[in-house]
């Protein structure tokens, strides 16, 4: 909690409009208790809210504010189809959000933000912020997450890849994680960075079910190949 009252709090730091997206309406409501006991300018919205109060909030949020006197917009990922919120720069992921369209749902309020790279004058002088907050919890999510930072070619934390890596190592140990359909066919696997599945052949599992000494070739017959192409990528 203390990591969001840093991001956000103007006495802090100079920000812009922030929003706090969580996953659920009990961490929204938390959240927007501890700014208002901060004495934080705040306003909140999720799907149990009334349809009114929700497009009151709306109305709140694009009045004209100065600066650093703006609210902070603190909601929860359902409610983001009713929001007409557009102009967030910085976003502060409370939570880490269920799906990728959640995701995208999340940055897609900050559009009007972002910087154009085909304008040669774009008036916004400084881009989206974005802020993700991670527990050791969330460790299931870093692969993911890492994958989204290359893409970006951003710097990556050196936390968040030794999350990464522990991640990684627990989840071959573990013989409860299916074995990857990649790595059983072709013997590894492209894409083992961020790979869900198993890398890891354990015999008891992953063997053959019928004892190999019970097993005899028939003594005549017809063997037939069929020839098809197959394109690996790396």
């Amino acid at each position: 909690m203390t990591h969001v009252l840093g991001i956000v709090d103007p006495n802090v730091q100079a920000i812009g409009r922030s929003m706090i997206v969580c996953c659920d309406t009990a961490e929204t409501v938390e959240v927007y208790k501890l700014l208002r006991s901060q004495s934080l300018y705040a306003l909140y919205a999720h799907a149990d809210l009334p349809v009114a109060q929700v497009q009151a909030t709306n109305v709140e949020w694009n009045l004209t504010h100065a600066r650093n006197s703006a609210p902070v917009l603190v909601c929860s990922d359902e409610i983001l189809d009713s929001m007409d919120v557009s102009n967030v720069e910085v976003i502060v992921h409370f939570s880490v959000a269920k799906n990728s369209s959640l995701f995208g749902a999340r940055l897609w309020c900050a559009r009007r933000k972002f910087l154009h790279p085909f304008l040669a004058e774009h008036p916004i002088k400084q881009g989206v912020v974005s802020h993700l907050l991670l527990s050791e919890n969330d460790s299931s999510h870093a692969s993911s997450l890492v994958r989204l930072l290359e893409r970006c070619d951003v710097e990556i934390p050196r936390k968040l890849l030794a999350m990464r890596d522990r991640d990684l190592l627990q989840k071959e140990g573990s013989k409860q994680a299916q074995l990857c359909p990649h790595f059983k066919a072709f013997g590894r696997c492209s894409r083992q960075k961020w790979c869900r599945m198993r890398h890891c052949f354990y015999e008891a599992l992953d063997g053959a079910q019928v004892p190999m000494e019970t097993v005899r070739p028939p003594a005549e017959g017809e063997v037939k190949f069929f020839q098809f192409p197959v394109y690996v990528i790396f």
